[in-house]
């Protein structure tokens, strides 16, 4: 098993968004606000995605197949993450227009990106360095 400093430093930036994200969910259950609601999921699906590349930073670097799975993770994880800020933008600084359609808009844009990265060819590779090439 080779390990990755690509994925090492993932590992590193889930143990920073660890505290944050335990602090946004602590203020929306405190507040019951939707700002709080809203930086609380932006938090955790930021999260998700920086576990899901650490793991395979770490555990699969030199696993193709696992770190295409990786990326196409990643592309809508953090299309959804830039949804749910979408959605904060739209609710205070556009308050005349629906915050879903923002939502819905940038939804849409991450579905598209996901569907290309499933489709457009690409080859993670771990270079000499132990760094990931996402190739993408």
């Amino acid at each position: 098993m080779t390990f990755s400093y690509t994925g090492l430093a993932y590992l590193f930036t889930t143990f920073a968004l660890f505290p944050l994200t335990h602090r946004f969910f602590q203020y929306w259950k405190k507040d019951k606000t939707l700002l709080g609601k809203l930086s609380f999921r932006y938090s955790a699906v930021f999260t998700l995605f920086i576990i899901i590349t650490a793991i395979g930073g770490l555990f699969f670097a030199q696993n193709t197949l696992v770190l295409k799975g990786v990326v196409i993770s990643a592309a809508f994880l953090q299309g959804l993450a830039c949804a749910v800020i979408a959605y904060l933008v739209f609710y205070l600084k556009l308050p005349q227009i629906s915050p879903w359609i923002g939502f819905g808009t940038v939804f849409l844009l991450g579905l598209v990106a996901t569907v290309l990265t499933i489709l457009i060819p690409f080859y993670p590779t771990l270079e000499e360095g132990r760094t990931i090439n996402w190739n993408v």
